[in-house]
Order: structure tokens, then C-alpha cells, then sequence
């Protein structure tokens, strides 16, 4: 795998398939919202982690 500079800009574009599981313990309303959501697919927006210092300023 080759390694990147972590302060490179990100490249636009491309796709990803993720696939996952929760263990959830939804109350009545809940599990009806989640149900809906199976088989969906839903868009994420990925964003690089802040610094630790950013991280830490909004901790406190």
C-alpha cells in the first residue's frame, strides 16, 4: 500500500461500498425508523480527522 502525505489535498471524486451492522435497542418508534432504512442506500460525506489540538478544543 503506498503511504500518503496526510497533508496533501484530498482527491475529489471516486466511490466506496461499505457494508456494516449495529446492534441497536430501538423503542417502538425507533425500530420502525430503522426499518425503513434497511435496504436504502444512504451518502456519507467522509472529512479528514482534525488535529488533536482541534479535537482536544472542542472536548473542553
Amino acid at each position: 500500500m503506498q503511504k500518503t502525505d496526510p497533508n496533501e489535498a484530498p482527491i475529489d471524486g471516486g466511490a466506496v461500498e461499505v457494508t456494516f451492522s449495529a446492534a441497536v435497542y430501538p423503542d417502538e418508534h425507533q425500530a420502525g425508523v430503522l426499518f425503513g432504512w434497511q435496504k436504502k442506500t444512504l451518502v456519507l460525506t467522509l472529512e479528514r480527522p482534525k488535529a488533536a489540538s482541534e479535537q482536544q478544543a472542542r472536548l473542553n
